[in-house]
């Protein structure tokens, strides 16, 4: 997608991809149906869009479980001193999905929003136009 991205703005290509247009669109478009990047970039967003409007969560356990397949986000909120609970269910939802590699389950710890976004950025940056570029990419 770099390569695909610097084309558009009439910059150089990353070293050791395609330089045929047909050629990188290809394999940009092998890569997203097999690893499901499209789905998950969706489930990703979706979920920064659901804890962007959260006001606070408190000082508690917060389970995650991403479906990139199913475009879905469940969560779950256990009390800060329910560690025993929380961890069941992740380890219950890590071996109920250890063989399909479209969910993923997270369990973290935070007392409030703000410090879940200062540890883990990624989930609530904004990737609607890297997936809207995607997307035109891909076709």
């Amino acid at each position: 997608m770099s390569s695909a991205i610097a084309e558009r703005e009439g910059t150089a290509g990353v070293p050791d991809t395609p330089t045929n247009q047909r050629e990188l669109i290809g394999e940009i478009r092998q890569h997203d149906q097999t690893l499901g990047i499209s789905r998950r970039l969706a489930v990703f967003q979706n979920l920064a869009l659901q804890l962007r409007g959260a006001r606070s969560i408190g000082n508690h356990w917060v389970g995650l479980e991403l479906d990139s397949l199913a475009n879905q986000v469940a969560g779950r909120i256990f009390n800060p001193d329910d560690w025993g609970s929380a961890n069941e269910w992740y380890s219950d939802r890590e071996l109920e999905n250890r063989d399909n590699p479209h969910v993923v389950a997270v369990l973290v710890s935070s007392s409030s929003l703000s410090d879940l976004r200062r540890a883990y950025p990624n989930i609530f940056a904004d990737i609607g136009r890297f997936r809207r570029l995607l997307q035109e990419t891909v076709g």
